[in-house]
């Protein structure tokens, strides 16, 4: 997705690769350090991030629901909820 947009221009491809490297080694080093943080969060701390991510997991997809069923209404937020407010001159 970064890559199509820096596709002209060398040293943009060469930051967004960087930039993916960058990801990949702090995920091998997430992931050599997860044992040890398991011993020390406990079976109980590990149950609790557990049930936050999945509570954060649920909203991101109410989130992306409602952004693709709004699109596909293709109505505008404010109006789609009813938030948007009338302005006097409508008013008789």
């Amino acid at each position: 997705m970064l890559s199509r947009e820096s596709t002209n221009y060398y040293l943009g491809l060469s930051v967004v690769l960087a930039a993916a490297g960058v990801v990949v080694l702090l995920c091998y080093v997430f992931l050599l350090l997860s044992r040890p943080l398991a011993k020390v969060l406990g079976q109980i701390g590990i149950n609790v991030i557990t049930r936050v991510l999945g509570v954060l997991l649920a909203a991101l997809a109410v989130q992306y629901m409602l952004d693709g069923l709004l699109t596909l209404l293709q109505l505008p937020p404010a109006q789609a909820f009813g938030t948007e407010t009338q302005s006097p001159t409508n008013v008789l």
